[in-house]
């Protein structure tokens, strides 16, 4: 009964949010699809390089690439590759 009672503002909050968290999860997929077809391709494992504070607690990663996606109108990750000179920093 609670849902109908919600503004309309209100529920254009609450799927604008849904829309991000979804964005965002697909974002992550690509990441992990990224990483395996460049592993298979480089015989060697890649991976996302994550801030520790992210690979403890998913909420927050999802949480702050939530908030930066707003902000900027942008998503981005970063791949470790073993025997690399640097990082590879991927960003849309």
């Amino acid at each position: 009964m609670e849902t109908l009672h919600r503004t309309i503002p209100e529920q254009a909050a609450n799927i604008y949010q849904l829309i991000y968290i979804s964005g965002v999860a697909s974002w992550h997929q690509e990441t992990r699809d990224l990483c395996l077809h460049l592993s298979e391709t480089l015989k060697q494992k890649v991976v996302p390089r994550l801030p520790s504070k992210h690979v403890t607690d998913p909420g927050l990663r999802l949480r702050d690439e939530i908030k930066y996606l707003k902000e900027t109108s942008q998503l981005k990750f970063t791949l470790t590759v073993p025997d690399a000179a640097d990082t590879s920093k991927i960003s849309t």
